[in-house]
């Protein structure tokens, strides 16, 4: 680390991707004459080790919409497209990680139990219909439904589910149920 101190950051990239990440004074950083130059050098900053994504949380999401009403720390050197760079504390880097992880289990839930409301609502649909039929009497069964109302054309034909699909939607249900 060349003696420079470590501390933890938020960072906030132009195209919306978020981090939390070790990062250091950038003790190498030399302005080139460019407008891209940081006035103040000491405001050059560089991560330390791997950035953690946080792909789950958004930058409305507490406890980001806290941190960044902070002013920023400085600028990622290496990190070009780096917007917002917020000093937080090792406990708020650890509490980051842990609400994006939260917010990715919540996430994976909810679409689980969508998931499973769709399953029962085929099953329901499936066990509604006056038989479930086998495959191939499903796909006569859907010829002679469009023949009959959309005289042989394109049009509204209804879902029927086969007995295959219907062993499908169970056993999947009977999976994510576990």
């Amino acid at each position: 680390m060349r003696g420079a101190a470590t501390m933890y950051a938020y960072i906030e990239e132009f195209a919306g991707n978020l981090y939390a990440a070790k990062i250091e004074q950038d003790t190498d950083y030399r302005p080139v004459g460019v407008p891209a130059d940081l006035n103040d050098p000491s405001r050059a900053m560089r991560v330390v080790g791997k950035r953690t994504r946080l792909s789950s949380l958004s930058w409305q999401d507490e406890p980001i919409g806290t941190i960044r009403k902070r002013n920023t720390v400085g600028v990622i050197t290496k990190m070009t497209e780096s917007h917002i760079c917020v000093e937080i504390t090792e406990d708020e880097y650890r509490a980051l990680i842990a609400a994006d992880e939260a917010a990715w289990r919540a996430k994976r839930d909810k679409k689980r139990q969508g998931e499973i409301a769709g399953i029962k609502e085929m099953i329901a649909k499936a066990e509604a219909q006056e038989s479930i039929p086998t495959p191939a009497e499903a796909v006569k069964m859907r010829r002679k439904y469009n023949n009959l109302y959309n005289e042989g054309g394109y049009g509204y034909v209804p879902q029927i589910i086969d007995s295959v699909k219907y062993v499908e939607l169970k056993d999947r249900l009977a999976a994510l149920e576990k």
